[in-house]
């Protein structure tokens, strides 16, 4: 992790200077789609009164106490943070605190928010500081701060109200939690259950008392994407307007979680020392058709010991699984179907009621949009407007007929504007933009 840090380090650098090539830029757009977190702070890069504000309270705190404290709180750290010495940190930021107001120009800007970038790992731990230490000693201190309204029994998967940006976690039988809020430190409790906020990743720990199992919602809004890690150790990355809900303790005989939307996972294939499946259940009841039509068939994918990507809108045509290694089985209603690496799996509905199709997937496309790409890879009209309201938050009118397939990718980093300054240069249809609405034509 310290040398991953460091890469990161150079290729902050390397953008500030304008030297980033298309290799590093792929690389950053990655890093900074990780984590809300790794956008802000590359904000505060561009942000030069922001910056000197950082370098006078690092001066203002003890730092070898805190380090020591933090060190204790979390041991992980010390793999994880490469902290120069003393006296070199405090000779290097007085440096740069008495450059950033002096030379002029771009140059001497960029300059010093390169050196200013070394201390990513100093600010990071004076933000992990902050977050732990200045709201108390106590891990189970009240959290009704980070909590956006009354607590109210249970809750049901579903949208995040407009009101609502970022990646939402609601304990059951509590409100939701804006986990964008909470660096480090204590997410929610439940009676032995802990929810804790670490390195970006929910840990799941058990205190006092019985062993206990209660529900967890993970919800994300537009514009953004959360990687997670279940209880079993899988890997779970969320999209924009997704949700998953899964227990905070899976049995002994299946894991099973529920999901509306679009996700990748990472299965580990043992729980409990042994093979246990893993059932990935679409919060989808029915499936609507263009005819009016509903029917009452269940989406059910089962895995062991796999990775695949699940896309299952309520506003998308089909339900769609890609299966990149492993095996998967596709339940629905009659249809039971096993996938090999390397195929997509699809089901919608027709005026003769549910079918399926088989392909060879675009395996590409799995790694581009959990490194923040948009990618459209001959899909229709429809489709791009769909993805592209999910990411920016704008509704798309499409005015006129076009059937002609789509071809694009561009970093889900880039501006709406830019995307649609993109699509408009390929000829193909007419975006434009209104205060409120963006019109398609011809």
């Amino acid at each position: 992790m310290g040398q991953q840090l460091s890469d990161i380090v150079t290729l902050i650098i390397k953008h500030l200077n304008g030297e980033l090539d298309a290799s590093g830029r792929e690389q950053l757009d990655e890093w900074l789609g990780r984590s809300d977190r790794h956008r802000k702070l590359m904000d505060s890069f561009e942000d030069v009164e922001s910056l000197r504000s950082q370098i006078k309270q690092y001066h203002e705190i003890d730092q070898p106490a805190v380090w020591n404290r933090l060190l204790e709180r979390i041991p992980s750290l010390a793999n994880e943070v490469v902290v120069p010495p003393l006296k070199s940190q405090r000779h290097l930021l007085n440096w740069i605190a008495h450059y950033l107001p002096g030379k002029p120009g771009a140059a001497g800007r960029r300059y010093a928010l390169a050196l200013a970038a070394l201390f990513l790992s100093l600010l990071a731990a004076v933000s992990i500081y902050k977050s732990i230490f200045s709201r108390t000693d106590q891990r189970t201190a009240d959290i009704t701060t980070y909590r956006q309204k009354p607590a109210r029994p249970g809750h049901s998967m579903g949208h995040l109200s407009a009101d609502k940006s970022g990646t939402y976690l609601t304990l059951e039988g509590h409100a939701a939690v804006n986990l964008d809020s909470i660096h480090e430190g204590l997410i929610d409790k439940e009676g032995s259950t802990e929810l804790y906020m670490v390195n970006d990743q929910i840990v799941y720990r058990k205190g006092d008392g019985p062993s206990e199992s209660h529900s967890v919602l993970v919800q994300t809004s537009s514009g953004h994407k959360f990687c997670l890690r279940l209880p079993d150790n899988s890997k779970v990355t969320l999209d924009a307007t997704s949700s998953l809900q899964f227990p905070t303790r899976f049995n002994d005989t299946e894991r099973e979680v529920k999901l509306e939307g679009h996700a990748y996972f990472d299965i580990v294939k043992h729980f409990s020392g042994r093979p246990i499946p893993f059932y990935v259940k679409i919060n989808r009841p029915f499936i609507k058709s263009p005819y009016g039509q509903k029917f009452s068939s269940p989406v059910t994918v089962m895995a062991l010991g796999t990775s695949f990507n699940v896309m299952a809108y309520q506003d998308e045509p089909q339900v769609r699984t890609i299966l990149e290694s492993g095996v998967v089985r596709v339940l629905c209603g009659k249809y039971d179907r096993e996938l090999s690496p390397g195929q997509q799996y699809s089901l919608s509905v027709s005026s003769a009621g549910i079918q399926e199709a088989m392909r060879q997937a675009d395996l590409a496309y799995l790694t581009a949009w959990r490194k923040d790409f948009i990618t459209f890879d001959s899909v229709s009209l429809k489709e791009v407007t769909r993805q592209l309201e999910r990411w920016y938050n704008r509704p798309f009118v499409i005015k006129d007929s076009i059937t002609v397939p789509f071809h694009f990718r561009i970093s889900k980093n880039s501006s709406l504007k830019t995307v649609l300054d993109n699509l408009n240069e390929n000829g193909q249809a007419h975006f434009r933009t209104t205060p409120d609405t963006i019109f398609v034509t011809r």
